[in-house]
């Protein structure tokens, strides 16, 4: 497993291999025109992996029905969620996706138990890393540098679980 990113956010280190930011780019790439979101899946050597969630906004039930199968598919692997990607439609758009925030804080709520969640972060495309800071998500200053396309494998047939759920020979965990 090759680590791309590295990057320090007050006690965490945390890195990203070129497999989880080659989905990212993938999936920010096929719906350039559209806001992404998906997860960060955490394991041994830091974001191991992401499960491609939406291009559209997503409702509600789109959520549950999505993180009741991630929940069922990491406990296979042994892995965890460790955060949230998104990507906003408009490529200079930098504010905080606010999808992206509900289903972040959600993850903190349900998932308070478990030390390894305890620093759940947000990942921006383009590079921008949020931590939670008491009940704000704030901007952290050591974000990641904007990812070269040559330095992964930017994949254009990423399925993400909208696509699953319109044609269900899609597989949304890639």
């Amino acid at each position: 497993m090759q680590v791309v990113k590295q990057i320090s956010l007050r006690n965490l280190r945390m890195s990203f291999t070129s497999k989880a930011l080659g989905k990212i780019n993938g999936h920010a790439d096929k719906y350039v025109h559209s806001m992404v979101m998906g997860v960060l899946v955490g394991g041994e050597g830091g974001i191991v992996d992401v499960f491609p969630l939406c291009h559209g906004y997503p409702s509600a039930p789109l959520i549950e029905l999505f993180m009741e199968q991630v929940e069922h598919t990491l406990i296979e692997r042994k892995q965890y969620i460790a955060g949230v990607y998104y990507a906003n439609e408009l490529p200079n758009d930098t504010l905080m996706n606010v999808y992206a925030e509900l289903l972040a804080s959600k993850i903190c709520e349900n998932e308070k138990n478990d030390m390894r969640r305890k620093s759940i972060v947000i990942y921006r495309f383009g590079g921008d890393v949020f931590t939670l800071n008491g009940t704000n998500w704030v901007k952290s200053p050591n974000s990641l540098e904007k990812q070269e396309k040559e330095s992964t494998s930017s994949q254009q047939n990423i399925r993400d679980f909208e696509d699953h759920l319109s044609d269900t020979s899609c597989d949304w965990r890639n």
